[in-house]
């Protein structure tokens, strides 16, 4: 379970291309129902869930070493 988020700089403006806010991202994360998140491939886990808007927003990270902590990679 992801408790907390690892944020800098190239992730923050790789969400914000797309138009999502890290704290958009990071509700979607948390909020996540079946059949999410579900493992991608490799280290990478997927969330599709609403977003700002109620629009649909997936969301792509992969988990930090200490298991808590959530990089996001894509959103």
């Amino acid at each position: 379970m992801v408790a907390r988020f690892r944020w800098i700089d190239w992730n923050r403006e790789k969400v914000a291309k797309h138009g999502v806010l890290p704290v958009e991202a990071e509700r979607v994360v948390l909020t996540a129902t079946r059949p999410y998140p579900r493992k991608a491939d490799g280290e990478r886990w997927l969330v599709i869930g609403r977003g700002r808007g109620n629009r649909f927003v997936e969301v792509a990270y992969l988990i930090d070493p200490d298991r808590m902590t959530a990089f996001i990679i894509h959103a």
